[in-house]
């Protein structure tokens, strides 16, 4: 059996995790609910015995309304771009850091693509998209944060870049200049990817990019 492969696309909004199957993609379920996808809030609740319970995207909304705001924590991205970011969350007694809050939404997501492993000898490697405005110092700290918690990164790659990999490129004869414009949560970025395609070998090279830290958050 191979190794277990998975991409993974933690954005401002909402966090994607596609699983690479024989060359297959499919997106993984990550938690209850129809959707494919996981809404980036995370709830610090407070269990009768002292213990802390992470809840994740529409469940830790819904501790919110309950219980009020101050133990979520919402839309943890968009806090790499500061210097330095923390929030007091009243059920733990102490500031939660941008990047422990990024460990605990990643190690749960983790341990949910763990329960449906069969061979704990297998790595389970992923790709992880950035944005283009990401500086090498927050890549390094999302790959770090992503190592911490168990998967094995393999690449860190630009989410314009990662966009076009998920169309089908066979049509595209011969060598093509293709503008690609992602408009995210916190980011636009835009890349200029050239695209060779000789005899159905299919060469993708990011020749240019540009972000700027604004997107649908901002309007």
């Amino acid at each position: 059996m191979s190794d277990l492969y998975y991409g993974l696309d933690f954005g401002a909004c909402n966090i994607k995790v596609v699983k690479n199957q024989k060359g297959t993609l499919n997106r993984v379920k990550l938690f209850s609910g129809k959707a494919n996808f996981l809404e980036n809030v995370i709830y610090y609740q407070k269990n009768s015995d002292g213990s802390i319970e992470t809840k994740l995207g529409f469940n830790a909304k819904q501790e919110a309304i309950l219980y009020g705001d101050e133990n979520k924590i919402s839309n943890v991205k968009t806090k790499l771009f500061l210097k330095q970011w923390s929030k007091y969350i009243p059920n733990m007694g102490k500031d939660v850091s941008c990047e422990e809050a990024i460990y605990d939404i990643i190690d749960a997501i983790y341990k949910k693509i763990q329960l449906n492993r069969t061979d704990r000898s297998l790595e389970v490697i992923t790709t992880i998209t950035v944005p283009v405005a990401f500086s090498e110092v927050q890549k390094k700290k999302l790959k770090d944060i992503c190592q911490k918690v168990g998967f094995t990164v393999r690449a860190v790659i630009t989410e314009p870049f990662a966009a076009l990999l998920s169309e089908e490129l066979d049509d595209v004869e011969g060598n093509q200049n293709i503008l690609v414009f992602d408009f995210g949560g916190s980011t636009i970025d835009m890349s200029v990817v050239a695209v060779e395609n000789e005899d159905d070998n299919i060469l993708i090279t990011e020749m240019a990019s540009k972000g700027i830290v604004f997107g649908g958050l901002d309007i």
